[in-house]
């Protein structure tokens, strides 16, 4: 696991010695993520640096960049299935002097190409530099668990792990992005391919991105999760249960590669659970960690605890008090340098802060509930909205109402959507189903900024499903896979996990478990209103139905509680300083000073998600954006 960065230049490239300044000053800033070795390669007009975090191979061979032929390689992420492709190669006459993936990778590619992508089992993002051909090639994992981000223009592109790196630049521009502002207050997040700027982009999960010798760029998806490449049809669901746990095994126990210590966050939870059990009794020793809250509502660490008994796993608790949020809130935006409005990043940051002192690898179940119908949007609108009768009148009415008054219709009068076949609603259902609960920030939007709708109707969601063929229920779980999964969990889990140098690897993402699961029959997923039954019944088997059907709370943070008491002052103190307006005078003064009234009085809607953004969004702005850095409060950028 690693930082990577890198500048090309096909016309008016600047001296040398300018060019690699550049570059280590990109590779530099990202170093919390890679503190075990840096290098760069130079030559003429480009510049690919790394930052290491050794995990495989701790010698100085393993190293990068790695040169092989006319490649020169720079590599972010962790191939599993490294020994046995690196044995495939030995085969075909190739030598290695390393015991690095990163090795494996390159002449992998050497022999196949981008064709050897087919093979890998892992997380990756790597830039390769075809010296012969003057050839730039960008490569992102399938699922987005790595970052990748480029900036390209008529004579130069720039690629980096992190958007801090292109800040160090000093032709660098921090333009603000209206489309992927408007997406961070839908969302909270900024899906693929924007970002906060105008001038870079994301690589998307699953895309190789070519720039030829004359600037020309060509992006391509290598893969794609649907159509299902799964002939496998269980004859039971004893047997599906059976196979499910073999493949859940072989997918753990390659994540458990490394030469370094691995550990494993317990949330509790129903995935992070049945990865503790299916290890513990494969006989690995584990080291588990767990977050509290002093809010006995938000806390489920006697869950976590009880799995850790029960295994007879090294566990670690960690309590999140209101005292350890106030120190560590003001830090969110230097850990996640775009705009992000997850609130759960405060406990993981802090959950792989401390885990960080004991080990260098953790495993989460981030995943599974995309792969095996864990959200609750899955189910809120079933089937049979789409095989009943049409009722042409009411249906017609319906289709002129905006997706919040049907949101608000389909609470307060459940019996509506029976009435009708929503077919010729298609794409406002499934908005409402992928937005789900951040369906309310579309409201927090017109709150204090104005109209989005043409923003909101070009979302990545309304035109991801308009090229997707399938059932409606494996549209929204590829949704999630392409959208929710990369942009919002994986940028949580790798920028708390990189910033303190921890490795985070997620077992559910192998591309077996996703053919197994998208082309299982949805009754093994799908039973008594209760989604992910397959992965519920696997887990009973170690621990009983007792804790599989006991209700789970999620990885929620009592952020409604905090904002309305302890961070009210610092939220009111932010919000409504001037320089917040002078960054985004899109933004009503008098609106937030609503919604702030509103949390004063105990609203008990999204006005506090809502706060919640904007206070994130002035913090980074701070943080960012202003060039007197010494005229910042030491709270907001201390390390």
């Amino acid at each position: 696991m690693c930082r990577i960065a890198g500048l090309w230049f096909w016309k008016q490239a600047p001296e040398e010695e300018r060019l690699k300044a550049y570059a280590i000053a990109m590779r530099d800033s990202l170093a919390h993520g890679g503190p075990d070795a840096a290098g760069v390669y130079l030559q003429s007009s480009i510049a690919l640096a790394h930052r290491r975090l050794s995990i495989i191979d701790l010698s100085e061979q393993g190293n990068q960049p790695m040169h092989f032929k006319q490649w020169c390689i720079v590599y972010n992420g962790e191939i599993y299935n490294y020994k046995k492709l690196k044995e495939e190669l030995q085969q075909q006459g190739y030598r290695f002097t390393t015991q690095s993936d990163t090795e494996v990778l390159l002449k992998a590619w050497d022999w196949k190409g981008k064709q050897c992508l087919e093979h890998l089992s892992g997380m990756w993002a790597f830039a390769l530099w075809n010296k012969e051909k003057k050839e730039l090639i960008l490569v992102r994992d399938r699922f987005g668990v790595k970052p990748l981000y480029y900036w390209h223009t008529n004579h130069f592109i720039a690629f980096a792990s992190e958007l801090r790196a292109f800040l160090q630049l000093p032709f660098f521009q921090p333009t603000i992005d209206l489309q992927g502002l408007s997406y961070y207050l839908q969302y909270g997040f900024i899906p693929a391919p924007y970002t906060i700027f105008q001038a870079v982009k994301k690589l998307p999960p699953g895309h190789l991105l070519t720039c030829d010798a004359d600037g020309k760029l060509h992006i391509e998806a290598y893969w794609k999760p649907y159509p299902i490449r799964s002939s496998y049809k269980p004859k039971s669901f004893q047997e599906a249960k059976e196979h499910l746990r073999h493949l859940l095994k072989e997918s753990f126990e390659y994540r458990l590669v490394a030469d370094v210590p691995v550990g494993i966050f317990l949330s509790g939870g129903i995935d992070s659970a049945l990865l503790t059990c299916v290890l513990s009794q494969a006989g690995h020793e584990l080291k588990t960690y767990t977050i509290a809250f002093e809010e006995p509502g938000y806390d489920e660490s006697h869950r976590a605890n009880f799995v850790a008994k029960k295994m007879q796993t090294q566990h670690n608790v960690i309590k999140l008090s209101i005292q350890e949020a106030l120190k560590w809130i003001p830090k969110l935006p230097q850990v996640y340098d775009e705009p992000f409005g997850d609130s759960a990043a405060l406990p993981l940051l802090l959950l792989c802060h401390a885990a960080a002192k004991t080990i260098k690898v953790a495993l989460s179940g981030d995943g599974a509930d995309e792969l095996f119908l864990g959200y609750e949007r899955y189910l809120r609108i079933p089937s049979y909205l789409f095989q009943l009768p049409f009722r042409k009148q009411l249906s017609w009415l319906l289709q002129q109402l905006s997706p919040t008054t049907l949101e608000k219709i389909y609470r307060r009068l459940p019996w509506v959507p029976k009435l009708t076949n929503f077919r010729d609603k298609y794409e406002k259902l499934q908005r409402l189903l992928w937005t789900s609960s951040l369906l309310e920030a579309y409201e927090a939007t017109l709150a204090v900024w104005g109209n989005l709708r043409s923003f909101w109707e070009d979302a990545p969601s309304t035109t991801l499903a308009k090229s997707l063929n399938g059932t409606p229920l494996l549209q929204f779980r590829v949704h999630d896979l392409h959208f929710y999964l990369p942009d919002d969990l994986m940028v949580k889990g790798d920028r708390a996990s990189m910033h303190v140098a921890l490795e985070l690897r997620e077992p559910y993402l192998e591309p077996s478990l996703w053919n197994f699961a998208a082309s299982l029959p949805k009754e093994y997923l799908y039973k008594n209103r209760q989604g992910k039954y397959l992965l519920k019944a696997l887990l009973a088997d170690y621990l009983g139905w007792d804790y599989v059907q006991a209700p789970k709370q999620g990885f929620m943070v009592p952020i409604y509680e905090w904002l309305k008491t302890d961070l009210y002052s610092s939220l009111e103190e932010t919000l409504l300083d001037e320089s917040f307006y002078r960054h985004f005078p899109m933004f009503q003064k008098e609106k937030v000073l609503f919604l702030l009234g509103r949390l004063r009085q105990g609203a008990e809607d999204m006005t506090y998600r809502r706060l919640w953004l904007l206070y994130q969004l002035s913090l980074w702005a701070w943080h960012w954006l202003r060039k007197d850095k010494s005229s910042i409060p030491n709270d907001y950028v201390s390390a």
